[in-house]
């Protein structure tokens, strides 16, 4: 056993392995929740209480599973005191399943129906397209989103009761169902119905085995963050095994998706209570004692651990959080770039800081200035950049328009209503989203196809222009995007390709030609941009290759997989080194749950008058380990200012950081007085200016431009 765990991470250890029980840990910020998950991996398997391909690990979000894939090898390299090989052990960490509850659910469901499509904003704007205005007007909604047929589909499927049909909705319900298009929401409860079926279906349902009858130990990290649409998922993933979930519920944030005491209720009913256990890890290897206090201050209600003598804390920095108050944004931005550059030149790396706020549209403001500055960021978000990039979304569906269609042609009669039909939701976001063709015929279009019961690709391909209802305008157009991809489906150019880099130039050549806005005069931080996120895409498309099924295309097999596999291809990226200072990390509070950084700046805009939530702010203070900014939080805790302004003159604190990260720190007399001397050196380089409510150092004009979007 590891010599560096503490007596609550041995007690977790040593608990045995038997099934049909529930052990819930539960651990606080910076308690060594990960690290003591992974050590408890390593400890069934080494103990061979269970094989490594009888775990399996599950976790809500991407960045959950990165970090503990990410850190799954090197735990077993630390600890592997027999000599074994290093491939063995990668062998080993292989075989080890770590999903997010959707990924293992994807996977699930593919397995089954083969190609599904989890909608995504191109999707809800492509079905906008077939909701009429008499039907908006009625509800009162003049300038329809997607984001409000979303809610109302939502709202809709949920009734027990739903008295009168609303046609509208059970059309864009047909449609989605015909064409296997799925919400997050919807996935979850399919996987959840082939989990619960008594016995498994075929020999080829190879996944659903493994969960009903491989595997042992599930595995689920943040407890806090599930919610009542995946506890039926959960029961039937865990029931029978032994089940061990870490959490804490002081950091459950996401209560607008549902009651999380919920579920916690019933999972610990899921087995007998007797055979059931709950421990503690009361330790915070993470922050410094002074945001500790801050973070009581917020949420009052934790376990005591004052009384406990083998408690495990970090000794005291002697420097309270940052506490700052502005009355203007660009004033708030200002002082925040300013102290980026003073921080630098304390010897802190960029990649040390993180920007964290409530909401996305003051961050995009934090990045625009950045970007201005032209200071290095990673924005923190759900997916990988390229996956959300509406050009890739497009062609990717124009991928899909040409799959779909070759297999329909290739299919006998009675089996080309259900091929063919799968192509409409992709026809239908592909043609909305040429411009020129609105609503009304994209509406007309769809209800003819629909009359003559016939696919819409069917009907726009072989019904003449001139039988076309009255009401479709840019005839042509439509006309000419047909011919453009029908052509790709008659000479099989794309269907038989081989190699990812031919994929990528025929359909991004078709695509360039169809009058698709985005890709048109695109500026050149634009034109960067989507290089970037094809060549993201043509990464996955190679891993997709290496693991390609004989009796599978490239095209058909990336369709199929690319969701699977982009998040393979984010493993290999993050295992990139990185050089230099790094970049500085934007994220939202909920998005850096389970994550930590050396500098935490906590912001609020100056225009929102609304204190942070006292979860979320707790979550926030609890990311920082040695400095924090709290910045216009509006919390009646923290509602005066306080700010140490000998910071960068503080050698012991800057002493205690350097060690806290085992960084080289230096004890010759004036280091901090000649780093002073290099940030009025930049500033003076670069425009940079003490911070000042007169400044003028930003042009006004540029952030009044913005302002709006705060």
């Amino acid at each position: 056993m590891d010599s560096e765990l503490t007596p609550s991470q041995c007690a977790v250890l040593e608990y045995p392995y038997f099934p049909a029980n529930t052990v819930k840990i539960i651990a606080g910020p910076g308690s060594g929740k990960t690290f003591t998950l992974l050590q408890k991996v390593h400890h069934l398997i080494t103990t061979q209480q269970v094989k490594q391909d009888e775990i399996l690990i599950l976790s809500l979000t991407n960045k959950a599973v990165d970090n503990i894939k990410a850190k799954l090898i090197g735990t077993f390299e630390k600890l592997n005191k027999s000599g074994t090989l290093q491939d063995d052990l990668q062998k080993v960490v292989d075989q080890i399943d770590v999903f997010t509850i959707h990924g293992l659910a994807n996977k699930l469901v593919v397995e089954h129906e083969g190609i599904i499509n989890i909608i995504e904003e191109n999707g809800w704007k492509g079905l906008l397209k077939l909701v009429s205005s008499e039907f908006w007007s009625r509800l009162k909604i003049s300038s329809p989103t997607s984001k409000n047929l979303e809610m109302l589909l939502k709202a809709y499927k949920q009734k027990t009761n739903k008295g009168e049909s609303n046609s509208t909705l059970l059309n864009i319900i047909d449609i989605m169902e015909s064409c296997k298009v799925l919400t997050n929401d919807d996935l979850i409860l399919k996987a959840s119905k082939y989990l619960s079926l008594t016995t498994v279906p075929n020999e080829q349902s190879e996944f659903l085995n493994k969960i009903k009858n491989k595997y042992k130990v599930v595995l689920i990290d943040e407890f806090q963050d599930l919610y009542p649409i995946l506890l039926p998922l959960i029961k039937e993933v865990s029931f029978g095994k032994q089940l061990i979930m870490f959490g804490d519920s002081n950091q459950s944030i996401y209560d607008f998706l549902g009651s999380n005491q919920e579920v916690m209720r019933e999972l610990d009913k899921l087995h007998i209570a007797d055979v059931s256990k709950t421990l503690h890890l009361y330790d915070n290897f993470r922050s410094t004692p002074e945001i500790i206090s801050a973070s009581k201050l917020v949420l009052p209600h934790h376990i005591n651990t004052t009384e406990r003598e083998d408690l495990v804390m970090k000794s005291p920095c002697f420097l309270k959080p940052q506490i700052y108050q502005f009355n203007d944004n660009m004033d708030q931005m200002e002082f925040i770039v300013s102290e980026i550059a003073k921080l630098a030149t304390a010897n802190v790396k960029l990649s040390d800081i993180a920007i964290l706020s409530r909401t996305n549209n003051h961050l995009n403001v934090v990045a625009e200035y950045f970007r201005n500055y032209q200071i290095p960021y990673n924005k923190m978000i759900t997916q990988p950049d390229w996956l959300m990039d509406t050009r890739i979304q497009f062609l990717i569906d124009l991928i899909k328009v040409v799959v779909f269609a070759h297999k329909s042609s290739q299919s006998i009669d009675d089996e080309v209503s259900a091929v063919h039909r799968k192509s409409d939701f992709s026809v239908l976001i592909t043609l909305s989203a040429l411009k020129g063709i609105g609503s009304k015929s994209i509406q007309t279009l769809y209800a003819a196809a629909i009359k003559e019961r016939l696919p819409l690709w069917d009907y726009i391909l072989t019904v003449p222009q001139s039988q076309w209802q009255s009401g479709i305008s840019n005839k042509n157009k439509i006309v000419d995007y047909t011919n453009k991809v029908s052509k790709l489906v008659a000479d099989n150019t794309l269907w038989s390709a081989q190699s990812p880099l031919d994929i990528m130039e025929i359909i991004s050549s078709v695509a360039m030609d169809l009058d698709y806005t985005p890709l048109k005069n695109m500026s050149i931080t634009d034109s960067k941009q989507f290089k970037r996120h094809l060549e993201d895409m043509f990464q996955v498309m190679k891993l997709c290759l290496l693991n390609k099924p004989h009796d599978l295309t490239l095209v058909e097999w990336f369709i199929e997989s690319f969701f699977e596999k982009c998040a393979e291809q984010h493993q290999n990226s993050l295992k990139t080194p990185s050089y230099g200072s790094g970049n500085i990390n934007l994220s939202t509070i909920h998005s850096a749950k389970g994550l930590e950084y050396p500098v935490v700046m906590l912001l609020n805009s100056t225009t929102d008058t609304f204190s942070i939530e006292s979860s979320t702010l707790y979550v926030g203070v609890t990311r920082a380990r040695n400095l924090l900014y709290m910045i216009n939080i509006n919390h009646r805790k923290f509602n005066k200012q306080w700010k140490d302004p000998n910071l960068f003159q503080n050698q012991q604190f800057w002493k205690y950081y350097n060690n806290d990260l085992n960084r080289p720190t230096t004890s010759v007399p004036g280091i901090l007085a000649s780093n002073s001397s290099r940030y009025l050196s930049l500033s003076n380089k670069y425009g940079l200016r003490t911070y000042s409510t007169y400044s003028h150092c930003i042009n006004r004009s540029l952030f009044k431009a913005l302002r709006y979007r705060l």
